[in-house]
């Protein structure tokens, strides 16, 4: 599976709310924050945070394009992983 598909299942199964299945396939993949173009950060920091894993979560948000540069809908996802990232480190 070549790597934006993979995101895009991946992306598919989140929106389902099947986080484990989500985060398993990006996880399966080569080094996904060296291979991944900065374009696919919003999925997979959302992906990563909803699975309760913040730091990668945190990596994605990192490797974000400038916010001018997305769709105002990967602006929410980011805004929704940031959410789900200082969840997370609240409940730890």
């Amino acid at each position: 599976m070549d790597l934006p598909a993979a995101t895009g299942h991946a992306f598919a199964l989140w929106q389902l709310r099947q986080f484990k299945e989500a985060v398993a396939l990006v996880d399966g993949l080569p080094d996904p924050e060296k291979m991944f173009p900065p374009g696919r950060a919003p999925y997979l920091a959302v992906i990563y945070a909803s699975a309760g894993r913040p730091d990668e979560a945190q990596a994605a948000l990192r490797r974000a394009p400038a916010s001018q540069t997305m769709l105002p809908e990967e602006n929410a996802l980011l805004t929704e992983a940031a959410a789900a990232i200082a969840r997370s480190v609240r409940a730890n």
